[in-house]
C-alpha cells in the first residue's frame, strides 16, 4: 500500500503538524495552544482513518481536509463547556464563586440556545454525519430504504432547528410564507 493511502496516522504527521500550525496561527481554536491542537488532530486522525476513510476513495491528506477540522472542532467545543447528551447539545456553565456574578448572565445571554425536541433516530443521523458517515451508509445503518430517506429527514432536522417544521411537503420554489 502507498504511503499516501496510509491508515496509520503517524505516517502523515507532517501534514498533521502544518495543519495544526496553521489553525493556530488564524486563530480557529483560540483557548489552545499549537501543541493541544496537533494532540487532538493526531487522535482524531487516527479515530477517522480507523473508522471512516477508504483508500479506495482517496488519499489520507485529501480525506483530512474535509473530515479533521469537523473532528477537532467537535472536541474543542466539548471541551470549552458545551455536552452532548442523548437529550441534544447542552451548554454546560461551571459555577464556582469566581463565577457567581454577572459573567454568568452574559454567558447564558451569549449561548442562549433553544434545541428542539428529536428523536433518537435524529440524533443518530446528526452522530453519524458528524463522525463522516455518507447518507448512503447512515441509511444502511438505520435500515432505511435509500440515502434520499436520510436526507429528507436532515431537511426536517434543520427546519426544527431554524423554527420551520412543517408538516406538508418541503417547497423551496415556494416563496417564504410572509
Amino acid at each position: 500500500m502507498e504511503i499516501n493511502r496510509s491508515r496509520d496516522a503517524r505516517n502523515h504527521m507532517g501534514f498533521l503538524t502544518m495543519w495544526a500550525y496553521d489553525a493556530h496561527r488564524k486563530k480557529r481554536f483560540p483557548l489552545w495552544d499549537k501543541h493541544e491542537i496537533l494532540s487532538e488532530a493526531y487522535i482524531q486522525t487516527d479515530r477517522l482513518l480507523a473508522t471512516v476513510y477508504d483508500p479506495a476513495k482517496s488519499t489520507v491528506v485529501t480525506f483530512l481536509k474535509s473530515f479533521l477540522w469537523g473532528a477537532v472542532h467537535y472536541s474543542y467545543w466539548t471541551s470549552n463547556g458545551f455536552r452532548f447528551t442523548p437529550a441534544g447539545p447542552r451548554l454546560k456553565i461551571p459555577v464556582t464563586t469566581d463565577t457567581l456574578c454577572e459573567e454568568i448572565s452574559v454567558e447564558v445571554r451569549m449561548f442562549h440556545l433553544e434545541i428542539p425536541e428529536l428523536t433518537e433516530e435524529e440524533w443518530t443521523i446528526i452522530r453519524l454525519r458528524h463522525d463522516g458517515y455518507t447518507m448512503t451508509r447512515i441509511a444502511s445503518v438505520l435500515g432505511l430504504k435509500s440515502p434520499q430517506s436520510v436526507y429528507n429527514r436532515l431537511v426536517k432536522i434543520r427546519d426544527k432547528f431554524t423554527g420551520q417544521e412543517q408538516d406538508a411537503t418541503r417547497d423551496d420554489t415556494a416563496p417564504p410564507p410572509d
